[in-house]
């Protein structure tokens, strides 16, 4: 079948794609990046899907992923994508999917992972791309974007899922140290202990901003800034009685 029939954004087949211009320094510029193109095959192979980028994540690790690559690259990152056109029974058309594609626009893939990449799979059902809510009001399951593919029911998600309840099994009423509270796994992981579990959270923060907003966003109990804080003496300032539980969320 001829995609470009099925995909009028795709013009003549050539699909944007984000790439590294030159080597980060420090905070990442818009300067740093480029937009190129590049040709996508006429038609799919047995076992292939053709699925269009929604959301790009942007995560502070990426950087460290980048400056291993060339100059020229593109951009690494997950997305949570569309499936226009598919030959793989496991990623029909229609289904929203997540995917270590990078910053592309475009993506022929056939679902394997390598090279210890994030896993391509088929988001649950009641993520609908139509419902997207900007406002704060309380959301109910059918309310839930795709865009939550990459955060709190991605990787992030199930990181401070698995490394909460599967692995440290606080109690309710434990003490329960975060560091990296504000993170995209920590904050989750402050949310689980705090409104999940019952316990006292009490999390490690790189700025006064950042704690404040745990505390009064999250209902986190305490923060450190340890920037300008001894953590241990605080520590015994906030938790007399000692820690249960630390999260340890720096590499």
């Amino acid at each position: 079948m001829d995609l470009a029939s099925c995909c009028p954004l795709m013009r003549g087949w050539q699909a944007r794609v984000w790439v590294i211009k030159k080597r980060f320094e420090g905070v990442p510029k818009l300067s740093d990046f480029e937009i190129k193109t590049e040709t996508m095959a006429s038609e799919l192979k047995e076992g292939e899907f053709l699925a269009e980028a929604l959301y790009f994540s942007v995560d502070p690790s990426m950087k460290a992923t980048a400056d291993k690559l060339k100059v020229g690259s593109v951009m690494p990152g997950l997305q949570v994508a569309k499936v226009h056109e598919s030959k793989n029974k496991d990623f029909p058309v229609g289904v929203y999917i997540h995917g270590y594609f990078g910053w592309r626009e475009w993506t022929i893939n056939n679902g394997k992972t390598k090279d210890n990449q994030a896993l391509t799979y088929v988001l649950p059902s009641f993520l609908n791309s139509e419902n997207r809510r900007d406002d704060t009001e309380s959301l109910n399951v059918n309310h839930l974007c795709v865009s939550h593919g990459l955060g709190m029911l991605g990787i992030s998600g199930v990181a401070a899922y698995v490394g909460m309840l599967e692995v440290l099994k606080p109690k309710p009423n434990d003490v329960v140290v975060v560091s990296s509270a504000a993170g995209a796994v920590g904050h989750i992981a402050v949310q689980i202990a705090k409104k999940v579990v019952g316990c006292k959270v009490i999390g490690i923060t790189s700025g006064k901003k950042k704690g404040s907003w745990c505390q009064h966003y999250l209902g986190m109990d305490y923060h450190i800034n340890y920037m300008t804080q001894d953590v241990k003496s605080e520590l015994s300032v906030v938790a007399p009685e000692g820690v249960d539980c630390y999260f340890d969320n720096v590499s």
